[in-house]
């Protein structure tokens, strides 16, 4: 800890003589003295920690942005708004996936057809 010179003690003692009208001896001043020292270093301590903690959380959470809506027709034309683009993408996906999964299941579904009913088209020609 920092020493302490007789200045400091006799500021100390001024200090609690004008707050409590009660005069202290150099030993009380010496021991005020380091109990503010050490609750100076620990209100430091913890505002570093607080900051750290912060900062930890801003990271893990991200910033927090509210937003607030007049009613619920802007919150649903918000909602709408910001899923529009990736909804019309995923759709046409699924269709474009869907459809290309069913085309050769169909078109091997009419090959069968055909082969199996060929003689159909076919006329009987005269003997």
């Amino acid at each position: 800890m920092n020493t302490q010179t007789d200045k400091d003690l006799l500021r100390i003692k001024g200090h609690f003589l004008e707050k409590y009208g009660e005069d202290i001896d150099p030993w009380e001043a010496r021991m005020h003295h380091e109990a503010k020292e050490n609750f100076n270093s620990l209100v430091t301590e913890m505002e570093n920690a607080k900051y750290e903690i912060q900062k930890a959380r801003m990271a893990i959470k991200g910033p927090n942005k509210s937003i607030r809506f007049n009613d619920w027709k802007e919150a649903l034309a918000y909602g709408l708004g910001r899923g529009f683009f990736a909804g019309v993408t995923l759709f046409f996906l699924l269709f474009f996936s869907l459809h290309y999964i069913e085309n050769p299941k169909l078109y091997k579904k009419l090959i069968t057809f055909i082969q199996t009913t060929s003689n159909i088209f076919k006329t009987e020609k005269s003997e």
